[in-house]
């Protein structure tokens, strides 16, 4: 006759209940940051709620600025880690804008994974960008992969067609333009989070795909409600 002690079967619900978190992507910001102009030498410091921790949970960072030139961050810092780059985009003409994705996932020793509620995230650039504005997601799930990118530099509207999405994962998409806000973004299956206006006409977006609704290679187009010039785009991919 099987025997089951107490202590292995709090065990294996304790493993069931860590393997039967499903994949997501929540957004810790929805609107906009404010406008983060004025950091010293070009260090920017923002304290953002990310949530409650669940295993193997990656955060992701979307930055979005208006510089002289094009211009990435040299760091980006997640709860004191360094964060990896996964895109980048440079938008220039008159002015420049700039997007770049960064992301600390649960293979990351010592990572933010662990963090329940605010983590500080530190944006560090070699010269200071005359707008900054952030969007920061928390991406859930077992087995989280590495996240790839593409980039693209395109008015309103855009398509991209070369990002592959894993089965059972998701697209996010970041924006900056220096006209046309504020302004609504839409794509079949996307939600739109993020849609700030930081000054008259220049603003940041950021929207995601619903987890399982993209996979292969898909073509997604990005309209727009209102028509946006010098647009630097990153496209992200993650999924299971």
């Amino acid at each position: 006759m099987w025997q089951i002690r107490r202590g292995q079967l709090a065990g294996r619900g304790a493993l069931d209940a860590a393997s039967a978190i499903a994949f997501a992507v929540t957004p810790s910001v929805t609107g906009g940051v404010t406008d983060l102009t004025g950091g010293t030498a070009g260090v920017y410091t923002k304290s953002i709620d990310v949530g409650t921790y669940t295993v193997g949970r990656m955060i992701m960072v979307g930055v979005m600025a208006r510089t002289n030139a094009a211009l990435a961050p040299s760091s980006v810092t997640i709860s004191g880690v360094t964060a990896t780059q996964v895109s980048a985009a440079h938008a220039n003409d008159a002015s420049t804008t700039d997007t770049s994705v960064w992301y600390v996932d649960a293979a990351t020793a010592g990572g933010p994974v662990t963090t329940s509620g605010l983590a500080t995230i530190v944006v560090t650039f070699g010269t200071a960008p005359s707008r900054i504005g952030l969007s920061v997601y928390s991406i859930n799930g077992p087995g989280v992969a590495a996240p790839a990118g593409v980039s693209s530099v395109a008015n309103s509207d855009v398509t991209v067609n070369t990002l592959a999405v894993p089965t059972g994962g998701s697209m996010l998409v970041f924006n900056f333009a220096t006209s046309g806000y504020p302004t609504v973004y839409s794509a079949t299956s996307f939600t739109q989070d993020v849609n700030s206006n930081l000054i008259t006409t220049q603003g940041y977006a950021s929207l995601h795909s619903t987890p399982g609704a993209l996979s292969g290679t898909p073509s997604v187009t990005i309209a727009a409600t209102n028509a946006t010039a010098i647009n630097a785009w990153s496209f992200v991919s993650v999924g299971p």
